[in-house]
């Protein structure tokens, strides 16, 4: 372990989410347990009695004890779902918040690492030590790509559930179903695993062990994959500028001519109608991303950095810091359509709250993509 005030920070950092992620999880269990596998809500209210045996159900009831009534059918259990329900909003609210927090720890983390190995020369370089070791060390690359992968979901789990609960404020008090609560649960395993795996990434010593030759390292500079933001893929070489120029503006001008037609357009349709277009939708804004770091990562890079064939947005953001503005308006797409299907098909359902949302969200997705397209062409050409 290379022992460093950032280090000992972001395993503090962690410390707090492992305990903000299994409240989470303690507290989506016991909602489940206390309603009994059921939605405490209205709509599951009236699915357990129809309008001719209400009577005699609430005659039964009353000469019931509480304690062995239904879990929506006891005194305050409207005001417990209702506290229950913004009890996992404030929670998912602050594991996202911990979450950004350690995200920016953790690139500060591994560029406080890179003076550490001689050759070494930005982030990409770090996340290859290990690569071939024996020992607890070969596994530090998958660590920090499941700590990636962890932290993507994190990010859009939580939007998902804050979008859900903003989607079911016109609901009736005490609305609470079991799809929020798995969604919540997801989330709280997800902030559990990515802050177990930053931790194990931190704690392994990493003292004298094998780098991969490649891009970032002493082995010299090559044309690295684009993968490297997207999970080391295998998308290779040196891109030409009509193909990733394609590969970006394409689906950026369909995801805005949808976007912007989808404002038009009524909420309403089949329930397959509504399904392929939120398919379509996320597929177009992933498209976007991918194309968009890309473009980034093999043509502004390089351009921008002044080495052809340095393809490396980390370098880039180092050199550069605002393009961490243009990379974020690049995720936004899919973060806002997503968080708008999540609303839809996890929340309560077609109605005015949902479809405002999923417009205003549609909204940022457009003028994001955009700004996206707008920021990185003028740094390409600046470049």
């Amino acid at each position: 372990m290379i022992v460093n005030a950032l280090a000992i920070l972001a395993l503090f950092v962690a410390a707090v989410e492992l305990i903000g992620g299994g409240a989470l999880v303690t507290a989506a269990v016991r909602g489940w347990r206390r309603l009994g596998g059921h939605a405490l809500s209205e709509h599951g209210r009236r699915r357990r009695s129809t309008a001719s045996d209400r009577t005699a159900s609430d005659r039964t009831a009353s000469n019931r004890p509480a304690s062995n009534r239904p879990a929506s059918d006891r005194p305050g259990a409207t005001e417990s779902a209702e506290s229950l329900r913004h009890l996992l909003f404030l929670l998912v609210a602050v594991l996202a918040g911990l979450s950004l927090v350690s995200v920016v720890l953790w690139g500060l983390l591994l560029e406080s690492y890179v003076p550490q190995w001689e050759g070494v020369r930005c982030v990409v370089g770090v996340l290859k030590v290990g690569t071939g070791s024996q020992g607890a060390a070969g596994w530090l690359p998958a660590l920090a790509d499941v700590t990636a992968v962890l932290r993507v979901a994190l990010l859009l789990g939580a939007g998902a559930a804050v979008a859900v609960h903003l989607a079911s404020r016109d609901q009736p008090a005490g609305a609470l179903t079991r799809r929020q609560l798995a969604l919540a649960l997801m989330v709280g395993l997800v902030a559990i695993g990515a802050a177990a795996t930053e931790t194990a990434y931190i704690v392994i010593p990493k003292a004298e062990r094998f780098l991969a030759a490649g891009c970032c390292s002493t082995a010299g500079i090559t044309s690295s994959s684009a993968g490297l933001l997207l999970g080391r893929a295998a998308w290779t070489g040196t891109a030409s500028t009509g193909t990733a120029a394609t590969f970006f503006g394409a689906p950026a001008l369909v995801l805005s001519v949808v976007l912007f037609r989808g404002q038009q357009l009524p909420a309403a349709g089949t329930w397959t109608h509504r399904a392929v277009t939120d398919v379509v939708r996320v597929a177009v804004a992933g498209a976007v991303l991918i194309g968009g770091l890309l473009f980034v990562n093999d043509l502004v890079a390089p351009a921008a950095l002044g080495l052809p064939l340095h393809q490396c947005t980390y370098c880039l953001a180092a050199a550069a810091p605002e393009t961490l503005v243009g990379l974020a308006l690049l995720a936004t797409p899919l973060l806002a359509v997503s968080w708008g299907a999540a609303a839809r098909w996890l929340g309560p359902g077609e109605g005015p709250t949902v479809d405002a949302l999923r417009r205003s969200l549609d909204r940022i997705a457009a003028f994001s993509t955009l700004a996206a397209v707008g920021f990185f062409a003028v740094a390409w050409g600046v470049a």
